[in-house]
């Protein structure tokens, strides 16, 4: 269970952070979450929220802004419309490495993260996670991402 705090978010297929791209437009439209390149290092990190009352319900904030799926696609909000599509789970992973973790829809689980190809900039998405029928569960890399916390943020 990740406590509220900042962390960088890694995709396991990339071996690079997702976020916000730095150069974006200036209207108050959604803003796309990414693959970002291995020379993004400089990015904000995330701001992991856990929701109170909830011992695996998160809301995750991009530069500020509450991350939703829309339409499939992955995306941080900067004004808060979709209130009931910002909250995720995340969910350990443990047998696939340390720190290592799914994030699917808390309203619907069968949703998730993945990253749809491996090419910098190419915006996540959120669809049905593919799961190998075993125990415990195996997923591909393109679902699977490192969320380590800030050693400045720690307790």
């Amino acid at each position: 269970m990740l406590q509220t705090g900042h962390y960088h978010i890694v995709s396991k297929s990339t071996n690079t952070r997702v976020g916000r791209h730095f150069v974006e437009d200036h209207s108050l439209l959604p803003k796309k979450i990414l693959v970002l390149p291995k020379d993004f290092s400089d990015r904000q990190p995330w701001l992991i929220i856990k929701d109170e009352g909830s011992d695996d319900t998160y809301t995750l904030r991009a530069d500020g802004a509450a991350v939703v799926h829309i339409h499939g696609k992955l995306f941080a909000e900067l004004l808060d419309h979709s209130p009931s599509q910002k909250a995720w789970k995340i969910q350990a992973q443990p047998h696939h490495g340390e720190n290592t973790f799914t994030v699917v829809s808390a309203h619907d689980q069968g949703l998730g993260w993945v990253v749809p190809d491996n090419e910098p900039f190419t915006q996540l998405h959120v669809r049905p996670l593919i799961v190998a029928p075993s125990i415990p569960p195996h997923f591909p890399s393109s679902e699977l991402f490192e969320i380590v916390r800030l050693l400045e943020d720690s307790d």
